[in-house]
């Protein structure tokens, strides 16, 4: 990975906090534990902020994902990532002016 690949990564983690803070933004905890569907749609995009920041937190153990971890993750850790990378990650007219 080059520093070239920076921005990227950065915008992949924001794009994929920005969706499991949304997947989980209208349901109860009790909702979530009951739906493996859900579940899955939000851990895979926790897991993409991890292989981005390369640091595996989530995906140690397939067999052992504790959802209290994802659901705290997503509910509580994420927002707060959401507005750190929102000034990280260039908007389009940050990069026509930068060209």
């Amino acid at each position: 990975m080059s520093e070239d690949d920076t921005p990227y990564l950065l915008l992949d983690m924001l794009l994929a906090a920005r969706a499991a803070v949304d997947r989980t933004q209208h349901v109860t905890w009790q909702e979530f534990e009951r739906d493996p569907s859900l579940q899955d749609a939000v851990m895979r995009p926790i897991q993409v902020i991890g292989e981005a920041a390369a640091k595996h937190r989530l995906v140690h153990d397939y067999r052992r994902i504790d959802r209290e971890i994802v659901w705290d993750t997503a509910r509580n850790a994420l927002p707060s990532l959401i507005v750190a990378l929102e000034r990280l990650v260039p908007t389009p007219d940050q990069e026509e002016a930068g060209s």
